[in-house]
């Protein structure tokens, strides 16, 4: 066997690499790649120059399109079908989906590669060909034949897909015994030369089997079976999304092996996302919901009974939208890393939260993917297929952003979290006259909806406003956009370093501090540790009131003055703070009975800086 490899597309004539082993052959068919269809392409045999028939030395294998059949121009027959013939016949082949099928519309199409040792020339190659769609005839698969059956120099691509469409693939194959020519007669059918593009019918759908789509689920095959029979009964009825679902549900758990497969169809949105995928190639659209399907008296609620909350890190990121806030260099990033590592292996986060295994997207906007990378390393050195990087191509918030993460529910049925760093890169410009909390609102409360829909958590990073707000306010209200985010979102996490730790250098302060709210959170207040060598954040304990951090301008002042008095002038002159600042922490840190005054000047009550648990 001898056959050219030619590479970076069909406009490349000229092969730099040659297959010579039916198995290294096998491998290259059967590894589907995502992207355009014009990738790295084969001949059925050795071209010696560039391609062309009269440069092919020596041809190997006899390949069929399954592009169409006698009866239908647009799909062709279920490929298994074929593969479960050949291998009865103990015939060597491999096959695979081309990627032009589209099983939302039940249209099929594949390509069979059988190696044959006899042929010598043109006519052999037809010989054979002839001979193995007059078998496929024989045995009920109606096969058209398509003038690159016969073409000896025809480029046939290696297996590629639309991204995205990964788990539509196909692939088998068998090692028996080459094809042999024995001089079978070609049925006048086979003969039929090919069909040209004006010519394939291009009406909806091809050739549906509920029997092909019901063996899948029996054999555990289940995203290929509910694409198929949701695009046929679209296509054929009017049911509701609901009934579809209903119907699939009932035939996934009575036919299908695999439990795991039929809990995952049942409580995620696997089947929801491919309904919704079919529907929009068919362009069928569900009727607008009405109120009155909606109604709900206290007697049927008392009785419903809801799934429980999904959490994406237990007691901390539960499904829907979450907001993580803190000052800039704060650690936000190394955390965002640190829980997207622990979701998608399926490890602890924060040191000690379970987290429910799954794909994490992280939509890193700010850094690059080589710091990613390096946080990575530093932080576990776990590589799970399941940690998805995007670092662009994220639209703003609208219509087309959703689009993208509807894309990748389809890509990614097992997806439990999106997070994306920062905010601010999908914030739309605020328009002019439009308020503050007018614009969040309108553009996170659709991200909220989307996000307790799909029983997704999606975490948005952002920052903190520069004023230091007063003792006893609501923490949160530094957020940027923060009176709407807290409206529309169902959790928010504040991250906070211990500024008191560097100041009083005490080990047994922790290093910082991270504040909760949520709707099925309540509130809470965690002290953190942070490892300077693995730069994660780490869970210790429940706060207590003496870890509160200090206001870094109260300790500034009081480091100035130890064991002498100083009037506010000179205050500013040491700390370097603005003078109004330091009369306004002078008047809050006296009333704390801090600080007293004589004749303008201001000296501590005491000695020493105050203990931690006498702040605030």
């Amino acid at each position: 066997m001898k056959i050219s490899v030619f590479e970076h597309g069909y406009t490349n004539l000229i092969s730099n690499k040659v297959i010579e082993d039916w198995n290294e052959l096998v491998d290259v068919l059967i590894d589907v790649k995502p992207g355009k269809k014009n990738g790295t392409y084969i001949t059925r045999g050795f071209c010696d120059g560039p391609r062309a028939d009269e440069n092919i030395q020596g041809m190997d294998l006899i390949i069929i399109d399954g592009d169409s059949l006698l009866d239908n121009g647009s799909s062709c027959c279920h490929p298994d079908g074929v593969h479960n013939l050949l291998k009865e016949k103990n015939i060597t082949h491999c096959i695979h989906s081309s990627y032009s099928q589209d099983l939302a519309n039940n249209i099929l199409k594949w390509r069979a590669i059988i190696p044959c040792n006899d042929l010598v020339d043109a006519g052999a190659l037809k010989q054979g060909v002839g001979e193995v769609i007059s078998l496929f005839h024989e045995h009920g698969f109606m096969i058209r034949n398509v003038r690159e059956n016969v073409a000896e120099s025809q480029p046939w691509f290696l297996p590629r897909c639309p991204e995205g469409l990964e788990d539509d693939f196909f692939s088998a194959y068998h090692d028996g015994t080459p094809w042999e020519l024995h001089g079978i007669p070609v049925t006048s059918s086979a003969k039929i030369a090919f069909i040209t593009e004006t010519g394939k019918n291009n009406g909806a759908g091809g050739h549906f089997s509920w029997d092909w789509a019901l063996e899948q689920f029996r054999s555990g095959t289940l995203h290929q079976g509910i694409k198929s029979i949701c695009g046929w009964l679209i296509h054929t009825t009017d049911w509701a999304d609901s009934q579809i679902k209903s119907y699939l549900i009932t035939q996934i758990s009575l036919l299908c092996p695999n439990q795991e497969k039929v809990k995952r169809a049942r409580e995620t949105k696997e089947i929801d996302n491919l309904i919704k995928y079919c529907r929009e190639k068919h362009g069928v659209i569900e009727r607008a919901a009405n109120w009155k399907d909606n109604i709900l008296s206290a007697d049927e609620l008392q009785s419903k009974e809801f799934p429980p909350i999904k959490w994406a890190v237990d007691g901390v990121i539960p499904e829907g939208l979450t907001i993580l806030a803190g000052d800039p260099k704060a650690g936000k990033s190394l955390m965002a890393v640190d829980v997207c590592s622990a979701i998608a292996s399926g490890v602890e986060a924060f040191g000690n939260r379970s987290c429910v295994k799954g794909t994490c997207v992280y939509i890193s906007l700010e850094d690059p993917p080589r710091r990613v990378k390096a946080r990575i390393q530093q932080q576990c050195d776990l590589w799970p297929e399941t940690f998805k990087l995007v670092s662009g191509g994220i639209p703003q918030l609208g219509p087309s952003f959703y689009d993208v993460f509807d894309e990748m529910l389809i890509m990614w049925p097992s997806l439990r979290a999106i997070i994306i760093d920062t905010m601010a890169f999908i914030i739309p410009s605020k328009p002019h006259g439009t308020s503050d909390y007018d614009h969040y609102y309108k553009h996170m409360d659709p991200l909220h909806r989307w996000s307790i829909e799909n029983q997704i958590a999606v975490v948005l990073i952002t920052h903190l406003t520069k004023s230091k707000g007063q003792e006893g306010d609501n923490p949160f209200s530094r957020i940027i956009g923060s009176v709407a985010i807290q409206g529309t979102s169902d959790a928010m996490i504040l991250l906070r370093k211990n500024h008191a730790k560097r100041s009083i250098l005490n080990p047994e302060l922790p290093d910082g501090f991270l504040t909760i709210e949520g709707r099925e959170l309540g509130s809470d207040n965690l002290a953190l540790d942070f490892d300077t060598e693995a730069l994660k954040w780490s869970i210790i304990r429940e706060a207590e009131v003496a870890d509160e951090t200090i206001n870094p301008n109260w300790i500034l002042i009081s480091g100035v003055l130890k064991g002498e008095k100083k009037g506010p002038t000179e205050i500013t002159r040491e700390t370097k703070l603005n003078q109004s600042t330091v009369k306004s922490c002078l008047r809050r840190m006296k009333a704390a009975n801090l600080v007293e005054s004589e004749g303008g000047k201001y000296h501590l009550v005491g000695d020493n800086l105050p203990k931690e648990n006498d702040w605030w």
